[in-house]
């Protein structure tokens, strides 16, 4: 007889939903808690990773498969006979701990130290039954910075390279490159082409750089201003292939996105280059950013200086230009800049911007855009400006704080209204390559519930407490994305908020972790300073006690 076909259910597999953190300081009740030593190595495999472990006299087979926060995990028991055949395959790539299983406040945790290459390296993971149990957890004073989302800290990364180094940006030695800062920058480039379109016809000048680096606005533009109708002004842009082409690229089985030098024709517009350089005029493609396509087309003229500017203007199937310059700017100020340009120029979230950002831009910027770097006959550089471009945020946020506890039930009584009690995580963030605190700037992520927010912060306003600001709710694999890409987290702030509102003012009673108990009031514009100093006086503050320090600051 057939067989007939029957739907089988798949068997759902196991997530591991996990939060892992450093160790600030051993647990006090730690020698009371059961340990295990361990030893495991690893074959990594396309799509999946093979662990073997050895746990006192059992022994482990675990398949791990996807995103770290949610890895689908198949462990199974196996012989010493099996591991021993299969341990020669992981030589290299091999670590050992002793790990510790702490129960208390609650919760489980693994507690581990390590050995050997990695001395006593210490960290601590709780593995949670749903993420609603995950977002709302609160770890207690011993556990140290959240290493969750950096990859640099999973135990496959330490056993095969070791314990990561202080996160820094990376920047190619380029040290035979000119470096100017913007004014001197654009002043020495103009004084060059000048000097070089003296001599010949036409003369190309290629502009390079990082994503929202200036480029375009702040050196190809000033070329022209001085040069007039003399200089025209080739955007690589135009040279974009289209959507239909990445499509068949891709289905092709290249691996190809919209920051890729293969989605610009780079041949085309090498070969306009060299007609231009010959007195020929062209017939330049004009890409449209509503249909995604290269729709039209422009004649253009030779001119006595053509500006070539985008990403790859020093890539080396380019190589026409005269003379070459790379506009650069750190990472910090290509995320912030181009967030806030995007979302007043586009109808793109700014979780989207960020989330192309991290997964695309910034990968393809490291492989060959900062590659380039060494090409250029003079660096330019255009830093972002906290204090100006911030402004942009176009939101402004006024906080004061009191050192101080209040009476909610004096609260109650006068009428104030108690709207929501949230625990929250604050983790505040540096840039690779600047301290924040330094410039008057803030980044953070902050973890309140289920819920994950970015927020960045401007310096000051002179003569007020008022701060730019630009924030936006983020989920948990952009903030993976971005968090592995940013930089190094600072300080960790946590705390109970519960927030009032009274008189047509917010505020909030803040227990602070380490700190203590505070009152932060928001002050909107234009507020009047009589009302406010009655309307402390009525809660039972003083002006004169008034902190505009932040928690990040304490």
């Amino acid at each position: 007889m057939k067989e007939q076909d029957v739907n089988v259910e798949k068997p759902k597999l196991p997530e591991e939903i996990e939060r892992k953190f450093l160790v600030s300081k051993l647990p006090e009740t730690l020698g009371s808690y059961p340990f295990e030593e361990i030893i495991q190595g690893y074959i990594d495999l396309p799509g999946v990773t093979l662990r073997f472990r050895q746990e006192g006299e059992k022994y482990f087979q675990t398949i791990k498969s996807g995103p770290k926060e949610k890895t689908v995990e198949l462990e199974m028991l196996i012989t010493k006979n099996q591991f021993e055949q299969f341990w020669d395959l992981t030589k290299g790539i091999r670590l050992s701990k002793t790990r510790y299983k702490v129960h208390e406040g609650g919760f489980e945790a693994d507690l581990d130290i390590y050995k050997d290459n990695l001395g006593e390296f210490l960290t601590v993971e709780v593995e949670f039954s749903s993420k609603a149990e995950r977002d709302v957890f609160i770890p207690p004073d011993w556990f140290g910075k959240e290493i969750t989302f950096d990859y640099r800290y999973s135990n496959f990364s330490l056993a095969k390279f070791g314990l990561p180094t202080t996160k820094k940006e990376h920047k190619e030695a380029v040290t035979n490159v000119p470096s100017f800062e913007l004014e001197d920058g654009v002043a020495e480039l103009v004084k060059r082409v000048k000097e070089k379109s003296e001599n010949q016809p036409v003369t190309i000048v290629a502009v390079a750089g990082g994503s929202a680096s200036g480029k375009t606005t702040a050196v190809a533009a000033k070329l022209v201003e001085v040069f007039g109708d003399e200089a025209v002004i080739i955007s690589m842009d135009d040279y974009s292939k289209g959507n239909k082409a990445l499509e068949e690229m891709r289905a092709g089985g290249q691996v190809v996105n919209w920051d890729h030098p293969e989605y610009v024709n780079l041949f085309l517009l090498r070969s306009h280059l060299a007609d231009l350089k010959n007195g020929v005029s062209i017939e330049k493609p004009i890409y449209s950013f509503i249909s995604g396509e290269p729709d039209t087309s422009v004649m253009v003229d030779a001119k006595k200086v053509i500006i070539v500017e985008g990403l790859f203007a020093l890539n080396e199937a380019v190589d026409q230009a005269d003379f070459k310059a790379f506009v650069d700017i750190g990472l910090h100020g290509r995320i912030f800049r181009r967030l806030m340009r995007d979302v007043t120029r586009t109808e793109q979230k700014p979780l989207d911007i960020l989330s192309y950002f991290a997964n695309v831009v910034e990968p393809m910027h490291k492989i060959y855009v900062e590659s380039t770097k060494k090409n250029a006959d003079l660096i330019i550089v255009n830093e972002y400006q906290p204090t100006e471009e911030s402004e942009k945020a176009n939101n402004y946020q006024s906080h004061i704080k009191f050192k101080s506890e209040i009476d909610r039930e004096m609260l109650r009584k006068l009428g104030a209204q108690r709207l929501i009690t949230v625990n929250q995580i604050d983790s505040y963030y540096n840039p690779p390559d600047k301290d924040l605190i330094l410039s008057g700037e803030m980044v953070r992520v902050r973890a309140e519930g289920r819920k994950k927010i970015l927020t960045y912060k401007g310096p000051k306003k002179i003569g007020t407490n008022n701060r730019p600001f630009f924030e936006f709710e983020i989920d948990e694999d952009t903030a993976r994305s971005f968090l592995g890409i940013y930089g190094n987290e600072v300080k960790t702030v946590v705390k109970a908020r519960t927030l009032f509102f009274y008189k047509n003012i917010l505020f909030s009673l803040d227990q602070v972790r380490g700190l203590g108990d505070f009152v932060e009031v928001r002050v909107t514009e234009g507020m009047d300073n009589d009302f406010l100093t009655s309307w402390l006086k009525e809660i039972g503050l003083d002006e004169k006690d008034a902190i505009i320090t932040s928690y990040q600051e304490m």
